[in-house]
Parts: structure tokens; sequence; C-alpha cells
């Protein structure tokens, strides 16, 4: 798995070959846990935290 954080541009797009309709992209990790990841979705209020 390719760490996202590194083909994210510093004002928060995607460059556009990367992009897809499946993607979306992390506002903020709120907790880890082991493997888990419990995160902010960019865009989506926090009923959408997964």
């Amino acid at each position: 798995m390719k760490a996202i954080a590194k083909i994210i541009r510093d004002d928060g797009r995607c460059p556009k070959n990367l992009q897809t309709k499946d993607m979306y992209l992390v506002e903020k990790v709120l907790r880890k846990k082991g493997k888990e990841v419990y995160v902010k979705w960019l865009g989506f209020d926090n009923s959408h935290n997964s």
C-alpha cells in the first residue's frame, strides 16, 4: 500500500491522474489501535468517521 500522504499536495488536492471515484481523503487520524485506524474523512461531517 502506497502512503497516501506522499501523493497529496500541500493544498490537500490529489493529482488528477491518481483520482478515482472510489478515493476518499483522510482529514485527520483520530485514533490508532494496532493496525486499525479511526479517521475523520475530508469533506464529511463527524457522523461519517470510521
